[in-house]
């Protein structure tokens, strides 16, 4: 390849009147969220996969949110992470990644279940 090849202009490409949108599949990040599958918008994340940092940050958000009282453990916050990393380990909390509203937050196995039920219950709602 010579150099005045690298230095001739760059030639258009015609564009096509036809939209590309309508054979190709949509991302879900970007779909509107009364379109998404429900099954297949929330993702269980393995608590083991995320750094330590980001599953306290998790964890604390969670202690914040459910109204825990950080006062009443002698360790306030980081006595009721530590609790929580127990809980997390045994299963009976989840992380569960939102791919609709790309967030990540710390459930109960009671309220994902209830949230599975729910989302079953929408279903045959809408059949």
């Amino acid at each position: 390849m010579s150099t005045d090849t690298l230095n001739e202009p760059l030639q258009e490409l015609p564009v096509s009147s036809h939209s590309a949108t309508h054979d190709q599949e949509v991302p879900m990040s970007q779909m509107p969220l009364d379109q998404m599958d429900p099954r297949e918008r929330f993702i269980e994340v393995p608590s083991r996969m995320l750094p330590a940092e980001t599953r306290r940050a998790l964890l604390e958000t969670f202690v914040t949110r459910q109204g825990y009282d950080t006062t009443d453990v002698g360790e306030g916050m980081a006595g009721w992470v530590a609790e929580l990393e127990g809980q997390l380990s045994r299963g009976k909390l989840l992380i569960v990644h939102d791919i609709g509203t790309e967030s990540t937050e710390v459930m109960t196995l009671e309220q994902w279940q209830s949230f599975g039920r729910q989302l079953a219950d929408d279903e045959e709602e809408g059949d």
